[in-house]
């Protein structure tokens, strides 16, 4: 089975020929799309949001311990709002998202316009977000210069 067709414009499913992101009602990819996506704004952005806001406590509640605590403080708290925007940004784009076949597709009208919207802003988002984390979890791991070695 060939891999699924990217979400562009203009682009057609190579398994069932229908135009993106519609697919016909046997098309192996038709969830495929959403189902991932279900998963990064349901699943995992609350998740490392909720990573980012516990670390955020751990940081205030040991400052002296960090060599840079403001920078990571700013790095954790971007972080968290960046993860949080994406798991609004989920729910707005599973509110636009056209879950029609192409086959159904003359029966609805479609807001792909702000699905797309919503999709970018989501995934930028998450993006980012994941990027600040990572950046505010090396900026914790350097310790104090004058922390004196045991």
């Amino acid at each position: 089975m060939a891999a699924a067709a990217a979400f562009e414009d203009g682009q057609f499913c190579s398994a069932c020929g229908a135009e993106l992101p519609l697919h016909s009602a046997r098309c192996p990819y038709r969830h495929s799309l959403s189902d991932s996506f279900d998963a990064m704004a349901g699943v995992a952005a609350p998740l490392l949001a909720g990573f980012s806001i516990a670390f955020i406590g751990l940081v205030i509640g040991s400052v002296k311990e960090f060599r840079w605590p403001g920078l990571t403080l700013l790095s954790l708290t971007v972080s968290a709002l960046l993860l949080i925007t994406a798991v609004q940004g989920g729910f707005w784009a599973r509110h636009y998202r056209p879950d029609v076949s192409a086959d159904e597709s003359s029966e609805w009208t479609l807001s792909l316009p702000e699905f797309r919207r919503w999709l970018k802003v989501t995934r930028w988002s998450y993006n980012s977000g994941i990027a600040l984390l990572l950046l505010g979890l090396a900026l914790a791991i350097f310790p104090r210069r004058d922390r004196k070695s045991t």
